[in-house]
């Protein structure tokens, strides 16, 4: 009994810790992700259609890196100097960073930055498998036509004037009406 006590201690004290976890570092990746769009959105843009603008031609690009992809390659000291003067650093842009508030929110940008290009929080794929016939199904779709016949015919027992309809054919005279 004791063994199975501590079993269950250490299974809910570990799924707490994944779970905590997860949540500690959801916080931060959604606070960077909008310190991205806010600040560097005007940036990425540029840098997706025109690249590096000191080779750039001014013909739009078809395929480039995003940038978080080249800023994940900058050391931590390189990206703040970078944020200082995108146009002197590599990835050299042609844009103004926008006015961080605190230091807090620069963290919260790397942060995401890092996580996006190394280990991005992947969406689940949801297969959709077709349901397979079986006998058993088979059955008991049989099953259940033949009450719902049997119900049907002890309810026309109780209308009397009930008739079932008929098919008459329709006739079409020469004129095209029908009669």
């Amino acid at each position: 009994m004791r063994y199975i006590t501590s079993f269950l201690l250490i299974f809910v004290a570990s799924t707490f810790l994944q779970t905590a976890v997860a949540q500690a570092t959801h916080g931060p990746y959604i606070k960077g992700r909008t310190a991205y769009r806010m600040r560097l959105s005007r940036c990425a843009m540029w840098w997706r259609r025109l690249g590096d603008y000191t080779k750039s031609n001014g013909k739009w690009l078809t395929k480039n890196t995003p940038l978080y992809m080249e800023l994940a390659k900058l050391s931590e000291r390189e990206f703040h100097r970078w944020l200082a003067d995108p146009r002197g650093h590599h990835p050299r842009v042609n844009c103004k960073v926008g006015a961080f508030e605190n230091k807090r929110e620069v963290m919260v940008l790397w942060f995401y930055i890092q996580t996006k290009a190394f280990n991005p929080p992947q969406k689940p794929v949801i297969v959709r498998q077709t349901l397979r016939r079986s006998k058993i199904r088979l059955i008991k779709t049989q099953k259940l036509m033949r009450e719902r016949l049997e119900t049907l015919r002890r309810v026309r027992k109780f209308l009397p004037d009930y008739k079932t309809p008929v098919s008459q054919p329709v006739k079409i005279t020469k004129s095209g009406n029908r009669k």
